[in-house]
């Protein structure tokens, strides 16, 4: 098991200028991404990037409500803890009901990867035998283990008992490597 502290993740701007992301992880290290999990701070209403040929969760986790609208689609409000799939390739906006948002953004490159975003209760045991990553939700307290949303990166098939509540995220390959 390895842990990315949330200190450490590398701020960066959006694709399309409106803010500011914090990376945690995006796998491989070089050329184009096919995971990428990320947090953002979203301050004001606005369109999202595009990001064409991504599937993409996206989680607030703190602030909030948020609408999103996707593809026209009516709007769809975001509380936290509950996870919202939709395209990336999507023209997708936003608009803050209750002030500043801070969310987690899973994407993973569609034809190669399939991902799902989970909210897991305090001890429940999560294992998956590819790919899978826990967001801290809460501090575990009086340990020097995992801090509020640092990230928790078990190796292929261990079993992680966590005794906070976390976002599980777990990636399949849907394609052979080429």
């Amino acid at each position: 098991m390895r842990i990315l502290p949330a200190a450490g993740y590398r701020a960066m701007p959006w694709k399309n200028g409106g803010g500011v992301t914090r990376e945690i992880l995006a796998l491989p290290t070089s050329g184009d991404w096919d995971i990428r999990l990320s947090m953002a701070t979203v301050a004001t209403d606005g369109p999202f990037s595009v990001f064409p040929g991504i599937d993409r969760t996206l989680t607030v986790l703190a602030g909030g409500p948020m609408e999103l609208t996707v593809a026209g689609a009516p709007a769809v409000q975001l509380a936290p803890g509950q996870p919202f799939a939709f395209p990336g390739d999507a023209e997708t906006g936003s608009r803050l009901t209750g002030g500043t948002v801070t969310d987690f953004n899973v994407m993973t490159r569609r034809g190669r990867i399939r991902h799902s975003v989970t909210a897991r209760g305090p001890g429940e045991p999560l294992r998956h035998a590819g790919f899978a990553a826990a967001l801290v939700l809460q501090p575990i307290e009086g340990t020097g283990g995992p801090g509020l949303f640092d990230l928790i990166l078990p190796e292929a098939g261990e079993t992680l008992t966590v005794p906070v509540p976390v976002l599980w995220v777990v990636c399949d390959s849907v394609a052979a490597p080429q």
